[in-house]
């Protein structure tokens, strides 16, 4: 075993959730926000901090206020989009195994981009209202089609007044 193994495997727990903490406090709550902001994921931030990516989760549930935890997460979209469009267009020039990969790379960042910004989304929710904010008013019609062909039920035929349609409204 080397001294490394050996200092690690008798590092207590509760000593390494010290570290992670005193890693994470150096950082600071505004940096790892910029960073989720400019898209970066919780595995990435975490790798660059030296932490587990559970040390992270765990610091942003204690340290940061849920609204502005969103909000970075909401303007972290257009780097995903940006993410994505940058993918395609270095494979412009490569073979169609590396245009198809990058293919996949942009629509897996517009899909990670639409979770988190309904603007990036391909659902969108559209709310009709009437006047001043209420509802629709509505009126239904009913359009019956008579045909032309001199019948009754029974087969017989009849001199009927050549009339197409009849309409009836109601409420």
């Amino acid at each position: 075993m080397s001294e490394s193994q050996e200092t690690t495997s008798s590092v207590p727990a509760e000593s390494a959730r010290t570290a992670n903490r005193r890693a994470l406090d150096n950082a600071g709550v505004e940096t790892i926000l910029d960073k989720i902001r400019a898209g970066d994921t919780q595995t990435e931030i975490a790798a660059a901090l030296g932490v587990s990516r559970q040390a992270l989760i765990r610091y942003l549930a204690e340290n940061v206020d849920a609204d502005k935890y969103t909000r970075a997460r909401i303007e972290s979209a257009e780097s995903w989009a940006d993410r994505g469009w940058e993918c395609l267009q270095t494979a412009r020039e490569g073979d169609s195994a590396a245009v198809n990969l990058a293919r996949y790379m942009e629509q897996h960042c517009m899909r990670r981009a639409g979770i988190v910004n309904a603007r990036y989304s391909e659902k969108q929710s559209v709310e009709l209202s009437g006047p001043n904010g209420g509802a629709i008013q509505t009126q239904s019609q009913v359009l019956v089609y008579v045909p032309h062909n001199s019948r009754d039920d029974a087969g017989q035929t009849h001199d009927l007044p050549r009339q197409d349609y009849a309409s009836s409204a109601s409420d």
